[in-house]
C-alpha cells in the first residue's frame, strides 16, 4: 500500500512541473502592433497569416514607401 501511495504521489508531483501555464519553452509571443516590432520576430508574432499582421505589414510597407515616393515627386531645383 505504502508503494502505491509514493508511486502516485511521485507522478502527481512530476504531471505539476508540466501544469503550469507561461513554460519555459512556451511559443507563445504577442502580436506585434507596431513597425517596429515587426523587426523583432524573435520577441513578437509577425506571421502574416494573422489578418492583423498582415495589415500592419502592408500599413508599414506604405509608411516606407511614401517617403521615398514624395522624394520623387519634387522638381530638382535649378540653380
Amino acid at each position: 500500500m505504502s508503494a502505491f501511495l509514493v508511486g502516485l504521489s511521485m507522478s502527481l508531483l512530476s504531471m505539476s512541473a508540466f501544469a503550469h501555464p507561461g513554460g519555459h519553452d512556451s511559443d507563445m509571443k504577442p502580436l506585434a502592433t507596431t513597425c517596429t516590432e515587426l523587426a523583432y520576430p524573435q520577441r513578437y508574432e509577425t506571421d502574416p497569416a494573422y489578418p492583423e499582421i498582415k495589415a500592419l505589414v502592408e500599413e508599414c510597407e506604405a509608411a516606407k514607401k511614401a517617403p521615398a515616393e514624395k522624394a520623387k515627386a519634387k522638381p530638382a531645383k535649378k540653380t
